[in-house]
């Protein structure tokens, strides 16, 4: 890991809302603490955004992904200017 590599090297790194993070137990610690909460947080955003798309999925409209930028009457439009003018 990036920061481990670091403490190796003598580096010691500051944590604005915590403090100093040093290559000593309670350093790996808190480190390894903060990366179990950081991947908590990473699997709860997936699974709240499986369980939004679940449910959007039950709607007869439902369409997965972006919205069209353009509608097919802008898009028809464009493609005939396209023919007597250069972009």
């Amino acid at each position: 890991m990036i920061i481990e590599g670091r403490f190796i090297k003598g580096v010691r790194v500051h944590v604005l809302n915590v403090g100093l993070l040093e290559n000593t137990t309670m350093g790996k610690f808190f480190l390894q603490t903060l990366l179990v909460v950081a991947e908590m947080e990473r699997n709860l955003f997936v699974e709240r955004t499986q369980e939004g798309k679940a449910i959007a999925k039950q709607r007869e409209d439902f369409r997965e992904g972006r919205p069209r930028k353009h509608s097919k009457k802008q898009v028809e439009h464009a493609l005939k200017l396209l023919e007597n003018h250069t972009l």
